[in-house]
């Protein structure tokens, strides 16, 4: 495996959302998959981060969900 030395010029950035204030709308997330372990897995690691998550287990029901509810992320 090679070496590859960190650029100085890039600097991380955490996304807002891991920080919201305590009276701000936690972001919506919309998670879909059809293997339900990956659904929860992302679930469990967002909902850790403040995220709202609703889970869909196919394209159609995504689609009927985002017609019905708004969502900040679709994953």
């Amino acid at each position: 495996m090679a070496y590859v030395p960190r650029s100085p010029r890039i600097t991380p950035v955490t996304p807002l959302f891991l920080n919201l204030p305590a009276d701000s709308t936690r972001p919506r997330v919309l998670i879909v998959d059809d293997q339900e372990t990956v659904r929860v897995a992302i679930a469990s690691l967002l909902s850790k981060r403040g995220c709202d998550v609703v889970m869909a287990e196919s394209g159609e029901s995504a689609l009927a969900r985002v017609r019905a509810e708004y969502f900040d992320v679709l994953l």
